[in-house]
């Protein structure tokens, strides 16, 4: 599951932006939310935290027939005028290929954008095949811990696009990160808003990979409260490091990060070894105060450098 709600970071959310719906399927199809029914990303991520794995068959034709069906009418929240698209993730062949391959040409013939993922060697390639719009929309990973490394492919596949985005997957989804990630997030993060296909860069936060070996990273976070970026600009910043936070293993034995921010003066708001868990973290990152005043990012970086112990320049490989 970590792997939808990393997809869905990636996008603005809301009923004028992208929604987001879940389907899971086994022996059964089970609708989890609706387009409609979530309006924010938090809630979003929340409802994906709550979704239970169901023991089964792979009834896949069953899971398109619903979203065919379903999905995408108004009453469910879809919309007209939009790009609509269903990601379908397996793990497994279907128990009714013939009926597969005539669900999803339902899809391609409503005008609907789909996706499909084979996980593992079980996935049928010819079948991936035919569920989805073209060749260029299929894809193939090992196992599950691969699938981050999908990432960017989906985002920049569906990225511009202003619509709905459904999410159909069966087997369990667990991903892995390893600290060789941590310089490809930063250029991940906020490629993509639903109504205007740009490059929204982050550059008004400083990074330190203070401390790296093996798994284990001590990584500091200097934000820019300055007037410039403006509140708006300094939230986006503290979900960036919200975001980053929730790929790692968080402790003293894994990844520790800290949080400082500067403008007229810089502001300490939590170091290395003051929060040990990724809840503390995420939660102690969304209290972190926008303070305004001039840019003065020298006295920021003394500061971050002063007050951290032990910082050494490494490249974590």
């Amino acid at each position: 599951m970590l792997f939808i709600k990393n997809l869905v970071r990636q996008y603005n959310v809301g009923s004028n932006e992208t929604q987001f719906s879940v389907v899971s399927f086994d022996s059964r199809v089970h609708p989890e939310f609706s387009l409609n029914k979530y309006p924010s990303k938090t809630q979003v991520l929340g409802a994906l935290s709550s979704i239970q794995h169901h023991l089964g068959s792979t009834h896949t034709e069953d899971a398109l027939n619903y979203i065919a069906n379903n999905s995408f009418t108004a009453a469910n929240g879809g919309r007209s005028g939009v790009d609509k698209w269903v990601i379908v993730l397996t793990d497994g062949e279907s128990t009714s290929p013939t009926e597969t391959v005539a669900a999803a040409d339902r899809l391609h013939k409503m005008g609907i954008e789909v996706i499909s993922i084979g996980i593992g060697s079980s996935a049928d390639q010819a079948e991936l095949e035919a569920i989805a719009t073209d060749p260029q929309h299929v894809y193939r990973v090992d196992d599950y811990d691969a699938l981050h490394s999908l990432m960017m492919n989906i985002e920049s596949t569906t990225c511009g696009y202003n619509g709905n985005v459904e999410l159909v997957y069966s087997g369990p989804s667990i991903v892995s990160c390893k600290m060789y990630q941590v310089l490809r997030i930063l250029g991940a993060h906020y490629r993509c808003t639903a109504f205007k296909p740009k490059l929204r860069l982050v550059t008004s936060i400083v990074f330190f990979i203070v401390a790296c070996r093996g798994n284990k990273a001590d990584i500091m976070f200097l934000l820019d409260s300055s007037a410039s970026e403006g509140a708006s600009n300094f939230q986006h910043q503290l979900e960036f490091v919200q975001n980053f936070t929730d790929k790692f293993d968080i402790g003293p034995d894994a990844v520790q990060i800290g949080l400082a921010t500067f403008s007229t003066k810089p502001h300490g708001h939590f170091w290395l070894d003051t929060y040990q868990n990724k809840s503390d973290l995420i939660n102690a990152t969304g209290y972190v105060p926008y303070i305004p005043g001039s840019t003065f990012t020298d006295l920021g970086l003394q500061f971050a450098l002063v007050r951290t112990r032990k910082i050494s320049f490494q490249h974590c490989i």
